[in-house]
């Protein structure tokens, strides 16, 4: 049996799910329950906030930023402050 195949066996067994249910009520899985939000609500968005000195260091260290996570005022002159 595949690992997906035996996943697919035990999330679907109603036995399982029932004793799930049981934990999440209980308050005992709290993991799985803010993954049952993200898959019903979707994942809140994170916000990255660089100063200009972090943008370099990600930057010399290899990193790929994409532009659209960098906020602007990070971008824009500091008047030769390091930020």
């Amino acid at each position: 049996m595949e690992i997906k195949e035996f996943a697919r066996s035990i999330l679907e067994d109603p036995a399982y799910q029932a004793r799930l249910k049981q934990r999440l009520l209980a308050g005992d899985t709290p993991q799985i329950e803010q993954l049952l939000f993200h898959y019903l609500f979707g994942k809140p968005r994170q916000e990255l906030e660089l100063t200009r000195r972090e943008l370099r260091v990600i930057v010399n260290r290899g990193g790929v930023v994409p532009l659209t996570a960098i906020p602007q005022r990070a971008l824009e002159d500091n008047h030769g402050q390091d930020g």
